[in-house]
This record gives structure tokens, C-alpha cells and sequence, in this order.
């Protein structure tokens, strides 16, 4: 048996066992890859199962493959870090002159590309005989990896140590090298673009050009980018230092086809102590069509083209410019390409990368210019173009992988929306021949979209021929950004959507109730919006509703998942039909202020709501979802109302009222709901069948108004003692959220004093938390832990003048817990010129804040400490010298000091 055997317990090894005689004969079964996928990194019984099983069987391809790549990424997986406190302590190690190769490790590491592997979309269908022929097939992999961390993290400009950047940049290649290989692995070939490498607008860091703050164009992107954009920045730090050691790294790029490096060496060769003008001709005539031509792939080519293009020989800058007139080859585009589109396309792109050269000051050929101003009467929008121009992440940025089909600017009438119509019903015949994606892209164009809009407006009959395109104009019709908008045109459509039949909404009910929700902010109270809430209503439901699914059956499914952090997926409560209208009638609902009785018999909102409550379905379970998450309108509007129609159905015993009490642990419960829903809310709090998301909010709700009433010297809505026998019930991760909440309340009654009673602090403190601590939380010692401390500890700091006495109250609930950092005690940025531990000002509060560390950090091997430790820790000896020779400073000191 393999090594991890001994390292087993009993019931390790039984489990061990059970999960072999299990998976023998079924390790080539979609689900048996999919079950191994969920949580394999952190299960290692199963990870111990799979692999030797994986050691000991063969098995046929892509069963083979595939196995090994969930099992590399499983161990991968398992080896990650949190990546902001690594990067905190790697940037600290460097700012203290730390140069080793162990922090050399730690900086690849962290930006290591990694393998994730992901359940693939079902193949064939439920009844398909057929076999799986491709990996890709029985899973999707990809490249992933940490955040993208900022350059100011690694301090490159304090390092001139030329060994060690050396040393850096060669691990760092090899981190690019290896994830490249894991990407070919994942399926990823050289012509397919870097989406499978997980994206690379960049090789180096470069800002947003649409962001007012330091963001950079890959932020958002994990696989590769993390580590190239760092061997990028390191090369340059070593060029600084040393030319002559970057400028080797350089040319051994040169040599290579991987086009990660082809963008690496092209983003150095834009300056020519790195690349020869030879160099820079032959790789650049050398370079397929995508490379040349995709700058939203290639950016930094079509840089180093108008970088470079002045000092090129005439005969190099002859070559450039003959292939660069004559403008992509017609292989760039699909077979089925219309020809019009293939043709203005490729003189566009040869105006855009000539005139790119001529922006960036290269261009000296009056026959070229000759040429090029008789191209820019084609191409106006190039007269002042950027040299950056169709750059990603540019802000006019335009995606040249599905070229937009000019043909349908051309036509006009019903042949445009025919065509239109026609093209959204289709089929993509390859990945790269895709009808329905070429008119969505040239509809999401807003000129575009509105001459569909106002066309349709102008012959209403044609929204009935033609319900795909409704569907989608449905989709894509949105409200311009900014203020002044113009609602006529979205008037004329409204008027559309009224006139529909039933079978052309029907067909096109997904897109439409998309468009009432976008326009809700506008259109939501004109009658209008009314009449057509109406007609889509019914039509919403069917749509909605699953035939022959009860309610019960839908959310006692959800309940089977006893644990489940969120809702089950069966009760989407926005993206459908029926959600979107429900938010529709929400918006509908006028301030109470201006019309204290919305709901008058008779009046069109009482009949909406009457229609959404009538459906016994899963479209009338999402309207009172939807209700209930705006409970406190509806209980001021109409509480007869909510009593009958949300009350009762929230004290049923079946599942549709699962549903309905995660809906209300969502927002803030008045007292007058928490008195109706009586000892129902304790009960729910200790319910297994509802999350543990729920059930904390539920318990924060009822702590929170405890706090309140004693603030206001009422009576809580649910009896202390209820209170007290629930918080001693519930789990201990619930416990820690009620304990976080008490913070919190203290927090919000010293901003909100009209409406907590507050006037003194520490009379306040007394008359709330300290009561509520006195009289309401359990004190018993085996109630006490890690994560009820932790949700304490920020208290003394939240109570301000009151930190003495909130130290002393706590200190009976306070263990060692994972205290990271002096904001895990609410502190806050805890550097020498912070403000945050200036509330530390008294020789009893530097008392106190001693006791409180010295009671949460722990004494034993592998104990955390804050990294920020030491700061406080000055903070106490300076306002009271005499602590730093108390044995539980000394204890503190050591423990920093180690760290």
C-alpha cells in the first residue's frame, strides 16, 4: 500500500476502502469524474482512493487523460496560499533586505500559474449512446492562479542585487515555461488565442484606460498574467542595473515561438538596445496573420511596428508597409464570411496599422501618404486615432475575433429584420462561423439596436413575424448612460410589447421581461408599463413554472442540502421571467409619504399583487420571495395584508417557507414582523434544514433588536430568556456571528443616536452591551470559542471611551482565535503614522489592550500572531512605560520578534 497508508487513522483506512469498492468499475462515468472534482484538493481519503486507482488500472482515452489532469489539478489546488498576506509578508522581506533564493521561491509562487479543472457542460444529452472522443469533453481546464498583485507590492526599485533579479527572472521564466505546458495540457494551442492561459491584455503592467485609478488591464485575469507581467517588470529592473544581463534574456526570447514570448521580446524591441532593425524585420515578416494582424491578441507587434518603423532600412520599411496595404490574408476569416464584409474589413485594417505608423511619427513616404489620406476618406474615425487604437482594454477597443457583418447596415425594412431575424435563428456552423453571434454583435452596437427598435415601432406587425429578433432587442435595448434620456423611442416599444399576441410574447418572454426590468427606473408607474405588466404576467408564469412541480418538491429539495450557503438553484428570485417582473412591481410601488394606501381595492397595484400571491407555483413563491425581501414597505402599507398573505405562509411546515425565511433573513425585520412571526424565529434560528447563512442572519436580526430595545428601554421582541436558551442551542460559528453583531450595533447607535437613545458612551455601553452581556449571552466556559473571540475582540475598539470596561466584559468569552493582523481587533491600517491606534491614549486603555492581546494570542507551537504585532505593542509602552516589564508584555514581544 502506498505511503500514505501509515498516516492513516482506523477510520481513514475503512473510508479508504469503502471509496475503492466504490469507484472500481465506475472511474469511466461522467459522474463519478464529476463527484471526484468536488472538493478532491481538501478530501484526502478520496485523493488517496483516486490515485491509486489512477496507479494500479488503465484505463481508455480520454478517460486516461482526463484523470490525470483533475488529479494535477487536485494537487495544485491543494497547495495554495492566501495570496494578500504572502504578498504582505514577501514585499516586508524585501523591504528588510531579504535576498535569498528562499524568497525567490516565494515571489514564483505566488504568481505561479496552476491548473483548474472544472466540471464540462453535459455531453450528448441524457439518452446519447454517444462516446466521449476529447478530453474537453469530460472536463474543462484552464490555466488559473492567484490574484494579480500590484507592482508597488514587490519593491523592485530597492533591489540592485544583480544575482538575485537574475536569479529571479530565470525562476520566473520557468514558472511562464511550465504554465504554457499545463495550457497545452488544458488544450490550449498557439493559434487559439489566450483565453484557455486565462487572458493577457498585457505582458507588462500597464493602467485601464477608462480608470481614474492605478487598475491594471489584466486585474481581473488569473493564469498566466500574474507571472509574466512580474518577469517583465524584473527584466526592466535588471536592465537598470545591468544592460548587458537583460539584454540576454531578450534575444534568447527572440528565438522562441510561444507567443508569450513573442510578446515579451516584441515589448522589449520597441526599444533598440534590445533588438536590432534586422531583428525587428525578419520576426515581423515572419509572423503569421494573427500575430501581424490581431493587435487585441498581439498588442505589443502592432506597438513595435510604429515603434521601430523610422529606423528600419528602406528595403525593411518596403517590406512592412507592401504587406501591410495589402491588408489581411482571407484565410484570417471563415469560409462563410460574407465576401463585402471579408473586403471592407481588410482596408480597414491596413488604414488602421499604416495610419498607426504615421501617428507614432514613422512615416517619411509620400506615396504612402498619398495613399493613406485616400484610405481616411473611407475611414474617417482614423483621422485621430492613438497609437493604441484597438488595444485591449483601449476605449475604442474593437474585438476582431467575429467580424461584424456590415451586410446588415446595408439593407433596410422588413429585409434588415428578416435577415436579422433569420441570422439569430441559426446554428453556429463552426467555432468561427457563427451567424446568430455576427448579428448579436453588430445589434450590440447602441446606433444599431435603436434603428431595430424604432423600426419594429414603425410597423408593429413585424414583432410578431419575427419573435427571435423581439427576444433579442428584448436583451440587448438598454437605457443609455447619463442623464436627459429621451423615453420616446422606449414609449413606442412599450406600445409594441401591448399589441404582441400571446404566441409571439411567448416566444420572446425571456428577452422581453429583461427589457421592462431594464426600464423599470423610467417606465415603471406610466400606465403603459401597467397594461403590459399584465399582458407578460401569465405568460411568465408558464414560462417560470416547471408542469407538475409543486412548490414543496422544489424547495424540500433545497432543504436536502441541510448546509447550503445560499438559496437552492431551483429559486432564482432575479433571472427569470416572473423574478424580473416581480422587481418590476416592486419599482411600481410609490413612496408611502406621497400615497399612504397604494393598495386600495380596485386600484391596478392591488390587482398586481393579488395576481403575484394567486400562483401556487414557483412564480408565486418568487413574488412573496421578492415581497418579503421589502418587508418593511409592505407591513407599513397594508399589515392585514402581510399577516395573511406573508406571515401565514412563513409559519407553514412545508418547503415553500424554507424559501420564504431566507428571503427574510436578508434585510433588517421590524420589531412589529419579529412579534407576529412570535417564537417562530428562535425555532427557524435552530432549524437544520435552513443554511447557515440564514440562520446567522435570522440570529443577528434577533440580537440586534435586543440591543435596540434595551438602547430604548423596551422590551425585546422575542423574551431575553429565549434569546439566551437560542444563542446556547445554535452552533458555534453562528454564536460568532451573534457576537460580531454586538459591535456592530455599538458602531450604528453611536452614528445614529436619534434612533438608539444614545447620549453618553459609557452609560450607553452599560444600558446595552453590558446588560445584554450580563443578562442575555451564556456564560458557560464550554460556550467559549475561537470565533465567538474573534467576533468580540473588535468590540473594545468599537466602544471608544468605553474600552476599559468593553475589555473587562469580554474577557470571559475571549480564547485564542486566528488573529492575523491588529484589524482583526478593530484597529484598522496599523503603519507608525496611523491614526487608528491613537484611541489608546490612557494608561487604562494601554492596561486593557495588554490584557486583551495577551488573552487572545496563544502560547503553543503554530499559534498566530499579527503580523502587525510589534505596533501595538509600542503603543502600550508608550503611554505607560511600566507595562513593558509585565510578564505578559514580555511573552508578546518574544512572539514578534519570532515572527
Amino acid at each position: 500500500m502506498n505511503s500514505f497508508w501509515s498516516t492513516f487513522s482506523d477510520k481513514d483506512r475503512e473510508a479508504f476502502r469503502c471509496a475503492i469498492t466504490f469507484l472500481e468499475g465506475r472511474m469511466m462515468q461522467q459522474g463519478t469524474l464529476n463527484w471526484a472534482m468536488d472538493g478532491l484538493h481538501s478530501d484526502r481519503v478520496k485523493r488517496s482512493a483516486i490515485e491509486w486507482l489512477i496507479e494500479h488500472a488503465e484505463y481508455q482515452e480520454p478517460w486516461a487523460s482526463a484523470w490525470r489532469l483533475m488529479q494535477l489539478g487536485s494537487q495544485q489546488a491543494a497547495g495554495r496560499q492566501d495570496a494578500s498576506l504572502e504578498a504582505h509578508r514577501i514585499g516586508r522581506r524585501i523591504e528588510q533586505g531579504d535576498r535569498s533564493y528562499a524568497l525567490v521561491k516565494a515571489i514564483t509562487d505566488l504568481v505561479r500559474p496552476v491548473l483548474k479543472v472544472e466540471r464540462a457542460k453535459p455531453f450528448g444529452g441524457p439518452k446519447s449512446r454517444s462516446k466521449p472522443r476529447f478530453v474537453s469533453q469530460l472536463l474543462r481546464a484552464s490555466l488559473d492562479s492567484a490574484d494579480l498583485q500590484g507592482l508597488a507590492t514587490f519593491h523592485l526599485g530597492l533591489v540592485d542585487d544583480v544575482g538575485f533579479l537574475n536569479s529571479l527572472a530565470s525562476s520566473l521564466e520557468g514558472a511562464v515555461n511550465e504554465g504554457l505546458e499545463l495550457g497545452r495540457q488544458a488544450g490550449w494551442e498557439k493559434g487559439s488565442g489566450f483565453w484557455k492561459l486565462g487572458q493577457l491584455a498585457s505582458v507588462a503592467y500597464k493602467r485601464r484606460a477608462d480608470a481614474n485609478d492605478e487598475t491594471d488591464v489584466d486585474a481581473y485575469h488569473t493564469g498566466i498574467a500574474p507571472s509574466v507581467k512580474l518577469l517583465h517588470a524584473v527584466t526592466q529592473r535588471l536592465s537598470q542595473i545591468d544592460e548587458s544581463q537583460a539584454t540576454n534574456k531578450v534575444r534568447a526570447w527572440y528565438s522562441k515561438l510561444d507567443p508569450v514570448f513573442v510578446r515579451m521580446w516584441a515589448s522589449f524591441g520597441s526599444d533598440p538596445r534590445f533588438a536590432s532593425s534586422e531583428e525587428v524585420v525578419q520576426k515581423i515578416i515572419g509572423l503569421s496573420d494573427v500575430e501581424f494582424w490581431r493587435t487585441d491578441l498581439f498588442p505589443e507587434i502592432a506597438q513595435l511596428r510604429a515603434n521601430r518603423f523610422s529606423d528600419l532600412t528602406r528595403d525593411g520599411r518596403g517590406k512592412l508597409l507592401a504587406r501591410m496595404k495589402r491588408g489581411p490574408a482571407r484565410a484570417l476569416w471563415p469560409k462563410s464570411a460574407d465576401k463585402e464584409v471579408v473586403k471592407v474589413t481588410t482596408a480597414r485594417w491596413a488604414t488602421r496599422e499604416v495610419m498607426r505608423i504615421a501617428v507614432a511619427g514613422g512615416l517619411d513616404d509620400n506615396e504612402t501618404a498619398k495613399w493613406l489620406k485616400v484610405r481616411l476618406e473611407a475611414f474617417p474615425e482614423y483621422r485621430e486615432m492613438a497609437v493604441d487604437e484597438d488595444f485591449p482594454e483601449s476605449k475604442a477597443f474593437d474585438v476582431a475575433a467575429v467580424p461584424t457583418d456590415a451586410s446588415f447596415s446595408a439593407l433596410l425594412g422588413h429585409a434588415r429584420l428578416h435577415a436579422l431575424n433569420t441570422a439569430l435563428s441559426s446554428t453556429p456552423r463552426s467555432w468561427r462561423d457563427d451567424p446568430a453571434e455576427q448579428a448579436r454583435s453588430w445589434l450590440q452596437q447602441p446606433v444599431n439596436i435603436l434603428e431595430i427598435a424604432r423600426a419594429v415601432a414603425a410597423e408593429p406587425a413585424s414583432a410578431d413575424k419575427y419573435p427571435t429578433l423581439m427576444e433579442t432587442v428584448g436583451w440587448m435595448y438598454r437605457p443609455p448612460q447619463g442623464e436627459g434620456i429621451d423615453l420616446v423611442d422606449a414609449m413606442n416599444f412599450l406600445r409594441v410589447i401591448v399589441g404582441m399576441d400571446d404566441a409571439s410574447l411567448r416566444l420572446s418572454i425571456d428577452g422581453l421581461t429583461q427589457w421592462v426590468s431594464a426600464w423599470e427606473d423610467w417606465l415603471a408607474r406610466d400606465p403603459l408599463m401597467i397594461e403590459a405588466w399584465m399582458r407578460l404576467w401569465p405568460l411568465a408564469v408558464e414560462r417560470t413554472n416547471k408542469p407538475g412541480a409543486s412548490v414543496s418538491s422544489i424547495d424540500l429539495n433545497a432543504a436536502g442540502g441541510a448546509e447550503s450557503d445560499g438559496d437552492h438553484e431551483d429559486l432564482d428570485t432575479l433571472n427569470t421571467p416572473s423574478g424580473k417582473l416581480a422587481g418590476v412591481f416592486l419599482r411600481m410601488c410609490p413612496s408611502l409619504n406621497d400615497r399612504p394606501h397604494p393598495f386600495n381595492k380596485g386600484s391596478s397595484l392591488e390587482v398586481i399583487r393579488s395576481l403575484i400571491v394567486a400562483d401556487t407555483g414557483k412564480s408565486g413563491l418568487i413574488g412573496r420571495h421578492r415581497m418579503i425581501e421589502s418587508l418593511g414597505y409592505f407591513l407599513a402599507a397594508d399589515e392585514s395584508w402581510v399577516k395573511v398573505h406573508l406571515v401565514e405562509p412563513l409559519l407553514a411546515e412545508d418547503g415553500a417557507s424554507l424559501a420564504l425565511w431566507r428571503a427574510l433573513s436578508r434585510q433588517w425585520i421590524p420589531p412589529e414582523m419579529i412579534k407576529l412571526l412570535g417564537n417562530q424565529v428562535p425555532r427557524r434560528i435552530l432549524d437544520p434544514q435552513l443554511g447557515r447563512r440564514t440562520r446567522s442572519s435570522l440570529l443577528g436580526v434577533v440580537v440586534f433588536d435586543c440591543l435596540m430595545a434595551f438602547g430604548l428601554g423596551h422590551q425585546p421582541s422575542v423574551k431575553a430568556p429565549l434569546i439566551q436558551q437560542t444563542l446556547r442551542a445554535a452552533e458555534g460559528e453562528l454564536r460568532g456571528h451573534a457576537a460580531r453583531i454586538v459591535g456592530q450595533y455599538f458602531a450604528w447607535s453611536l452614528a445614529n443616536p436619534e434612533k438608539s437613545g444614545y447620549e453618553d458612551t459609557m452609560l450607553h455601553f452599560r444600558r446595552t452591551v453590558g446588560r445584554f452581556l450580563d443578562e442575555v449571552w451564556p456564560k458557560e466556559r464550554s460556550l467559549v470559542t475561537s470565533g465567538v473571540a474573534a467576533g468580540f475582540a473588535t468590540l473594545p475598539a468599537t466602544s471608544t471611551e468605553a474600552f476599559v470596561e468593553a475589555v473587562h466584559s469580554v474577557r470571559p468569552f475571549i480564547v485564542p482565535f486566528e488573529c492575523w493582523s491588529l484589524h482583526d481587533f478593530g484597529f484598522g491600517r496599523t503603519d507608525d503614522s496611523s491614526a487608528a491606534l491613537a484611541l489608546i491614549d490612557s494608561r487604562d486603555k494601554a492596561a486593557a489592550l495588554l490584557l486583551l492581546l495577551d488573552d487572545s494570542i496563544g502560547n503553543q507551537d503554530g499559534s498566530v500572531v499579527p503580523f502587525d504585532l510589534s505596533f501595538g505593542l509600542d503603543r502600550i509602552v508608550h503611554v505607560d512605560p511600566s507595562l513593558g516589564s509585565s510578564p505578559a508584555f514580555r511573552r508578546l514581544s518574544t512572539l514578534a520578534r519570532r515572527r
